[in-house]
């Protein structure tokens, strides 16, 4: 792991063992670096199978970003896992994103908001938006 990675790879296991200790499922949770997870400028994260995947970029983020996105990625795992609860219904990719960030909040203890370019962050500023946004793709 490039030792740019190292800070990403601390926060993770972190907020793995967080979510471990009320869903002991997540203790499987593994994290990956892949380059092609960063296809647009607010991208740096996708998950799936048990596992996050990373983009580089992620570690030039701020601590407090790179914290709200893996928290984001390490609930929609839990939601895979039904390990939480599930969304509604048919749920629109909207309402998906929203329900994750409330797990992913009941989970860590942490708000999630979004900055004007849509990148998830754990720290107030007025110009962020919560809920997120509709539409943010």
């Amino acid at each position: 792991m490039r030792k740019s990675m190292i800070n990403v790879a601390r926060i993770y296991k972190k907020l793995r063992q967080q979510a471990a200790a009320k869903h002991p499922i997540a203790a499987a949770f593994s994290l990956h670096v892949k380059s092609s997870v960063h296809d647009s400028e607010r991208h740096f994260a996708q998950s799936g199978n048990g596992g996050t995947y990373v983009a580089p970029e992620i570690s030039q983020l701020k601590e407090s970003k790179i914290k709200a996105i893996l928290a984001h990625e390490i609930a929609h795992l839990l939601v895979e896992a039904e390990a939480v609860q599930l969304p509604p219904a048919n749920p629109t990719y909207d309402q998906l994103e929203r329900h994750v960030d409330k797990i992913a909040e009941q989970t860590f203890g942490i708000p999630i908001y979004y900055d004007e370019k849509g990148i998830e962050d754990c720290v107030f500023h007025p110009a962020f938006k919560r809920p997120r946004p509709a539409g943010l793709r």
